[in-house]
């Protein structure tokens, strides 16, 4: 998945399960959807090692670091605990502060710095009434709003492999055959070449123009009338391109107009009969006047079934 970076401005990579995530602004990553950042507060030894709470002590359990029977006056755990949760001789070792009994204890306050985990969200509240006594914390579930699917290497490939080959962008034209020229939508009149389900598009970064399958899509093809590489696979391979105007400007969904929302293009009120956008909401959602423009033709239009 593809999630706003921790400026808020650009995409990145979401985090996957087990990963690092969290941070302060949340600069280690976010979680993808059905993941939560499980932040928690560490309790190590002098020597690095987990301290095992609860545990007992001549009769007493404890939560937290103690003195009792401190020959240096430090607070001590248990780093290891027999069946019945006594401290094992001779595994007891002083704590780092940090530790909750320690003078400067880590608290929920401190968990906005650390970085944490991307555990299972079902799974999420048993960790964190697991914790004990260490405090915990779960970064809100992403919103499925904010994320979107990524693009795919094509089987075989890494993404190092591809060195940036992939579908070029920009508003699509039409060919006189009525068909749309690349843009990755599926042909009104099926052409004569197989796998053309999700249409095709014309391709930036080729390497090598006399072998242009070596780092990029393997039917990477030259078109002479174009004088342009295009390929089926990359289309396949990539997310649905995002809908712009003729002129190159993002399209903003959903948007009011004149009392009705729309989530696509819409011919309603068009003077060309174009299908059109707006490209600039105020805050109430509703387009602001001459921010509307025409939408290219890989953007979805009400009221049809063409994408």
């Amino acid at each position: 998945m593809y999630t706003p970076d921790e400026c808020g401005c650009c995409l990145t990579c979401a985090k996957d399960l087990g990963d690092q995530c969290g941070g302060p602004f949340q600069i280690s990553g976010t979680c993808a959807r059905d993941l939560r950042c499980l932040r928690q507060c560490e309790c190590k030894t002098t020597t690095e090692k987990s301290c095992v709470f609860p545990f007992t002590y001549q009769g007493e359990t404890y939560n937290s670091c103690t003195k009792a029977g401190s020959e240096n006056s430090a607070a001590w755990c248990a780093t290891q605990v027999d069946d019945a949760g006594e401290v094992v001789r001779n595994t007891w070792e002083d704590c780092e502060e940090g530790c909750p009994g320690t003078a400067f204890e880590c608290n929920e306050g401190f968990l906005f710095n650390i970085n944490g985990q991307c555990v299972n969200s079902t799974a999420a509240p048993g960790l964190v009434a697991r914790a004990g006594p260490l405090a915990v914390t779960l970064d809100a579930q992403p919103s499925e709003t904010s994320q979107k699917p990524a693009p795919l290497c094509p089987v075989g490939k890494s993404a190092s492999q591809m060195k940036g080959c992939r579908c070029s962008s920009g508003p699509v034209t039409k060919g006189l055959d009525g068909n749309p020229r690349g843009g990755c939508i599926k042909p009104l009149i099926e052409p004569d070449f197989e796998d053309a389900e999700n249409g095709w598009c014309f391709l930036e970064n080729v390497q090598d123009a006399t072998s242009p399958s070596e780092n990029c899509y393997e039917d990477a093809t030259f078109s002479v009338a174009d004088g342009k590489f295009w390929s089926t696979q990359a289309c396949k391979a990539e997310a649905p391109r995002e809908c712009l105007s003729v002129t190159g400007k993002a399209c903003i969904f959903p948007f009011s107009y004149e009392g009705s929302t729309h989530l696509s293009c819409t011919q309603a009120g068009s003077e060309n009969g174009a299908a059109w956008c707006a490209t600039e909401v105020d805050e109430a959602g509703e387009v602001v006047r001459n921010t509307w423009q025409d939408c290219d033709l890989a953007c979805a239009v009400e009221g049809t079934t063409t994408a």
